[in-house]
This record gives structure tokens, C-alpha cells and sequence, in this order.
């Protein structure tokens, strides 16, 4: 299984998202154009797979960073 941590769109070039992860970024492959810069998203073999509302993206994020 693997677990998708959430990121947050910081900026759009092309097709290419720049993602940012706590102050960690990388790059994602957009394949439709629904999502902009503010965006909460999961990324999977890089590509974005999934919009996430804020509310959900940081519940996730909250979950992940209590956990051991």
C-alpha cells in the first residue's frame, strides 16, 4: 500500500505543477486543466490524481505529522 501525502499547488507551467510539500517541492504532470495555484492535490507516479478540499488536504497533513 502506499500513502499519498498532500500537497498544495505553488505555481503552473504548461502542464507541469510545481507542488509544495512543507517546504519541500516537486513537480507534478497536470492531464486536465481543473486545477490552479492554491490547489490541494494528491500526486501519484507523478502525476496529479486528485483535488482535495483545503479542510481534507490538512486534516491529512495534521494525521501524518502526529502519527509515529
Amino acid at each position: 500500500m502506499c500513502l499519498a501525502y498532500p500537497g498544495k499547488i505553488i505555481q503552473i507551467k504548461s502542464d507541469l505543477a510545481i507542488i509544495d510539500y512543507n517546504g519541500e517541492q516537486r513537480t507534478a504532470k497536470i492531464v486536465n486543466s481543473e486545477y490552479k495555484v492554491g490547489d490541494y492535490v494528491i500526486v501519484q507516479m507523478g502525476f496529479i490524481v486528485q483535488k482535495l478540499s483545503k479542510k481534507e488536504a490538512l486534516d491529512a497533513i495534521k494525521a501524518y505529522s502526529s502519527s509515529p
